[in-house]
């Protein structure tokens, strides 16, 4: 699914609304360092109320917490003991310390969240609803993730930090084993509109998926799955929507290369029957210049998907679109129009 261009509302309200989900998913990171503050000023309080029995608990609390930014309510206890007068000195000190330590560990956290914190990376995952999960940042993972960025809201799951691999910083990119339901729960794969299992391990790919599918029986599964008999079992007994075998996928691609350098890519349409998608330039003394885009189709059988003159790039041009040198045509064919089509470009 395509994203529409996000006004700037809506960019402000999903800033605001990961902002909030990360103090979540942090906060809990400084619960010793609140309780340690808590029990200490809770203490402190029943002391003071014990020296001053006539004020209500709610006014010793009140004076405790005071203390800890060196204010004094009632004024130094004189005459009320060792024990007061020590609240009076170990308040201040410990309210101090462990505000203090807090706001810089906050600070450093909140400073270094989209570079090296990984709870930011969880909260952004939080956020995202109809997304797209990829488990693996391989060679094939970290290239999909490439093209996926712009178009998609990704969260990305890798074993280790991915070396080499240039993605946004608005992707999510959690550290663990996919196949483990807690990552994939932290990667929100409940709200997730699909998953692509593209780790190298089969049999981890294949527990990726089903975690996810037990997880969120409605998401669309598509798996890299090196056995390709297997993968189309897989397809019929679990309803994933597409298994795909690397190898299999490459073995057109390595044959159309011994033929042309033009083919970009080979497309298996079934029954040992390929068509080549191929990028040609039109050179001076073409004789497809001058003509339109529906008579260069019917000279050499092929289906002109995008036209690109002048600066301008047609997809599925007008079929009276003419075409002229230096142009670039991409079309879709068979191998042997290919080859036509390669002779009429050069002239």
């Amino acid at each position: 699914m395509i994203k529409g261009k996000p006004t700037r509302r809506d960019r402000f309200v999903d800033e605001c609304w990961i902002h909030l989900n990360f103090l979540r998913v942090v906060l809990p990171q400084f619960k010793v360092s609140i309780g340690v503050f808590l029990s200490v000023n809770l203490l402190g309080s029943l002391v003071i109320w014990s020296y001053q029995p006539h004020h209500s608990f709610a006014s010793a609390l009140y004076s405790a917490f005071a203390l800890n930014l060196f204010e004094v309510a009632d004024g130094f206890p004189t005459d009320g003991g060792f024990l007061v007068q020590a609240v009076y000195f170990i308040l201040p000190a410990v309210g101090l310390t462990v505000i203090a330590e807090g706001f810089v560990r906050l600070g450093v956290t909140i400073f270094n969240r989209k570079r090296l914190s990984e709870e930011w990376h969880m909260a952004l995952a939080s956020t995202f609803k109809n997304h797209v999960v990829i488990a693996g940042l391989g060679r094939i993972g970290g290239r999909v993730a490439q093209r996926l960025q712009s178009e998609e809201q990704l969260v990305c799951i890798e074993r280790n930090q991915p070396d080499g691999v240039a993605l946004s910083e608005n992707v999510a990119i959690l550290i663990g084993d996919a196949s483990n339901p807690e990552v994939l729960a932290k990667a929100n794969v409940a709200k997730a509109r699909a998953i692509l299992a593209l780790t190298d391990n089969d049999l981890a790919n294949l527990e990726i998926a089903l975690n996810a599918r037990e997880a969120n029986p409605e998401i669309r599964v598509i798996l890299r799955f090196f056995n390709d008999r297997l993968g189309e079992q897989l397809v019929q007994k679990f309803g994933f929507q597409a298994v795909f075998s690397t190898s299999g996928l490459a073995a057109p691609s390595f044959s159309s290369a011994l033929y042309s350098s033009k083919i970009l890519q080979t497309i298996d349409v079934g029954d040992d029957k390929v068509v080549h998608l191929a990028r040609f330039q039109i050179r001076p003394g073409s004789p497809l210049i001058g003509r339109t885009i529906l008579e260069a189709e019917q000279q050499a059988d092929v289906s002109v998907i995008l036209h690109h003159t002048q600066g301008k790039t047609d997809l599925l041009p007008s079929a009276e679109a003419k075409i002229a040198k230096h142009d670039e045509v991409y079309v879709l064919a068979e191998l042997r129009n290919i080859d036509l089509v390669d002779r009429l470009s050069q002239g």
